[in-house]
């Protein structure tokens, strides 16, 4: 059995309700830019986002997303 991705009958995929969860060392290099970045998207498509890290700069920025 194949799966038709284009099938009219399969519910369109949503992250609404997922739990995102990203590992940085912390919330200070670049990484931590594109994981903040990456959050801001997932919540704006209706995820939950958290991010396990050491604190930095960037926390502030995260909560205020809305991400954890």
């Amino acid at each position: 059995m194949s799966i038709d991705y284009a099938d009219p009958h399969m519910p369109p995929h949503s992250l609404t309700h997922a739990t995102i969860l990203q590992i940085v060392p912390s919330l200070r290099e670049e990484t931590a830019r594109a994981a903040v970045n990456i959050a801001y998207v997932l919540i704006e498509a209706g995820a939950r986002a958290i991010i396990a890290s050491e604190p930095g700069p960037l926390l502030r920025e995260f909560q205020a997303y809305g991400g954890e």
